[in-house]
């Protein structure tokens, strides 16, 4: 849906390295998903939004998985999305906090949105049919198949892998090279790691 407002409030599920708690943040208000206001005008299929403000704000690596709601109207723009954290030694900052499926009764939240999302986030059993890069580990594995056939190319990374999108029809990323017109081509058997 089109909306008046150019500025989107982005809304994320940062899940920890096991799967098993949500990071939340502490306002005056009660507890919420972390959360920022931005007018950068990006589609909802890209990823740099989520994945450098999550950096930026919080020193977290994530890869974006997908986005779980987009709650568009003529009023505001809020996006929701769930990431698949990176980070594995990372510990929650002052006013954050990792929280089970326990504890989501025991919060005041700022949001009646954002507790609903985290209980459909710890109860969800995804369809055989999700494609994988919506899937947990799935980023992990297309990176260390990227850089393993930059190798056997013969080519050098100049930087890392970047994800640009996410969304049903495809997960798109990129890496700087020693050879700006290098081109990627699957490898024989890579099939299994849904690129696209």
């Amino acid at each position: 849906m089109p909306s008046t407002d150019s500025s989107t409030r982005y809304h994320v599920i940062v899940p920890d390295i096991s799967g098993s708690s949500v990071l939340v943040t502490s306002t005056s208000e009660g507890y919420a998903l972390p959360h920022w206001a931005t007018d950068d005008g990006s589609f909802w299929q890209e990823t740099r939004a989520v994945n450098s403000e999550l950096r930026n704000r919080f020193g977290l690596s994530v890869a974006t998985l997908r986005a779980c709601l987009l709650d568009w109207s003529a009023e505001r723009r809020d996006s929701y999305y769930v990431v698949d954290n990176l980070s594995p030694d990372w510990r929650p900052p002052w006013g954050s906090r990792w929280i089970g499926r326990a504890d989501i009764p025991l919060l005041r939240w700022r949001e009646e949105r954002d507790r609903q999302l985290v209980i459909e986030w710890f109860d969800d059993q995804p369809s055989p049919r999700r494609v994988g890069w919506y899937r947990p580990g799935w980023y992990a594995r297309a990176r260390s198949w990227i850089l393993d056939s930059l190798e056997a190319a013969g080519y050098e990374p100049t930087g890392d892998v970047e994800q640009l999108r996410s969304w049903e029809r495809s997960s798109v990323m990129r890496i700087p090279t020693t050879s700006d017109s290098a081109t990627s081509r699957p490898s024989p058997g890579s099939g299994d790691m849904n690129q696209r």
